[in-house]
């Protein structure tokens, strides 16, 4: 999924401004590094408050022809929203992972998003847990 799959979608942690402005030079000057931003496109971020503060910034900035100027710049940056790679949609493997929960213990499960972990145990998304704060 791209930037504009998940634009809508609300963060879901405060975020630090200093933090969001070195992603936003370091997403225009490398590209997308690491993970994806998982997400339940439908609802919600899993992970990612930082990275889509980021992305809408550059989004912000290259709608309103900040970087008309530069066609480096105004290159990556719509190379950058229009990526396929940023997003991840989890919505399969939380129901999956919240059914089984409800099977074992016969109560709902808390999401915490700070210990998401147990949601991708055994799944294509382990891949990237060395990445993912919250697992």
């Amino acid at each position: 999924m791209n930037y504009y799959d998940i634009q809508c979608l609300a963060q879901i942690n405060e975020v630090d401004g200093d933090k969001v402005d070195e992603l936003v030079a370091s997403m225009l000057e490398n590209g997308w590094q690491g993970a994806p931003i998982l997400a339940i496109p439908d609802s919600m971020l899993i992970t990612g408050s930082h990275r889509i503060a980021a992305l809408r910034t550059i989004w912000d900035r290259y709608n309103t022809g900040e970087y008309e100027d530069n066609e480096v710049l105004e290159a990556k940056a719509a190379e950058l929203l229009n990526n396929d790679d940023i997003a991840y949609d989890v919505t399969d493997l939380v129901e999956d992972a919240f059914q089984s929960y409800r099977e074992l213990n016969d109560e709902e499960p808390e999401f915490d998003f700070d210990e998401i972990g147990w949601i991708f145990e055994g799944t294509e998304v382990e891949q990237w847990k060395s990445e993912i704060a919250e697992w």
